[in-house]
C-alpha cells in the first residue's frame, strides 16, 4: 500500500528501484501487476535511466504487462541507440521471444525504418545489439525482409565495429542461395582485403565456414 502511487518515481531511484524490482519479484502477481501499471505511458521515460532500466526489466520479466512491450516497440529506434535504453530493449525482446510472445510490432518497427536508417542502426554501438536479436527472433516472413535489407550493406556492416556482428549473423541466417549472391558482390580481390581487415577478418571467416559446410 505504501509503494502505491509512487512507482514511477521509485523506479528511477537509486535505492527505489531496488525496492521496486523486490516487488515486482515477491508480490503476489496481482499486486504486481497493479503497482507496474503506474507506469503505463512511461515506459520509455523510465527505461532511458540506469535505475530506471532495470526497473522496467524486472517488471517485465515478472509480470508480462503487455503495455510494456508495446510502448517499447513504439519508440524502439531512439530507445535501441542508448545504453541504457537499448538494454531494456534487448532484454525484453529476448524474453518475450523465448516465452513464445508476439514481438511483431517491435520488429515490425525495425522494417519501418529505412534502409539507410536499419544499416545505421546496425553499426551503433548499443542498436546492433537489438539488430541482432531481431534478426534471430523475429517471425520468418519479418526475418526474410529484414536479411534482404540488410544484405544490401554487408560490404559496409563488414567494415564497422559494431556492423561486423550484424554482418556475421546475416551470415549465420543467409541462405546458400543469398550467400552466393553476397559472394558475387564482393568479388575475388575485395574479399582478400576483407580477410586481412580488422573486422572483416572474422566475417569473412564465418562466410567462408559456410562454404566448407
Amino acid at each position: 500500500a505504501a509503494l502505491v502511487g509512487q512507482v514511477s518515481y521509485l523506479m528511477q531511484h537509486p535505492q527505489g528501484s531496488r525496492v521496486t524490482q523486490a516487488a515486482f519479484e515477491r508480490l503476489p502477481a496481482a499486486h504486481a501487476t497493479s503497482l507496474a501499471s503506474e507506469m503505463a505511458g512511461q515506459v520509455s521515460a523510465i527505461a532511458c535511466g540506469t535505475h530506471g532500466s532495470w526497473s522496467v526489466v524486472a517488471a517485465y520479466k515478472c509480470t508480462r504487462a503487455p503495455f510494456i512491450l508495446a510502448e517499447i516497440a513504439a519508440d524502439i529506434t531512439r530507445l535501441s541507440a542508448l545504453q541504457n535504453g537499448s538494454r531494456v530493449v534487448q532484454r525484453v525482446l529476448l524474453d518475450a521471444a523465448t516465452a513464445g510472445e508476439d514481438i511483431t510490432a517491435a520488429t515490425g518497427a525495425l522494417l519501418g525504418l529505412s534502409q539507410p536508417a536499419l544499416a545505421s542502426l546496425s553499426e551503433d554501438r548499443f542498436g546492433n545489439y537489438v539488430v541482432q536479436i531481431a534478426l534471430r527472433h523475429a517471425p520468418p516472413a519479418q526475418r526474410a525482409a529484414l536479411l534482404d535489407r540488410l544484405l544490401s550493406a554487408f560490404d559496409a556492416l563488414a567494415v564497422g565495429k559494431c556492423g561486423s556482428n550484424v554482418a556475421e549473423v546475416l551470415v549465420e541466417l543467409s541462405s546458400d542461395a543469398q550467400l552466393e549472391g553476397v559472394r558475387a558482390a564482393i568479388g575475388v580481390q575485395h574479399a582478400e582485403t576483407l580477410r586481412s581487415h580488422q573486422f572483416g577478418s572474422y566475417v569473412m571467416s564465418a562466410l567462408d565456414g559456410r562454404r566448407a559446410a
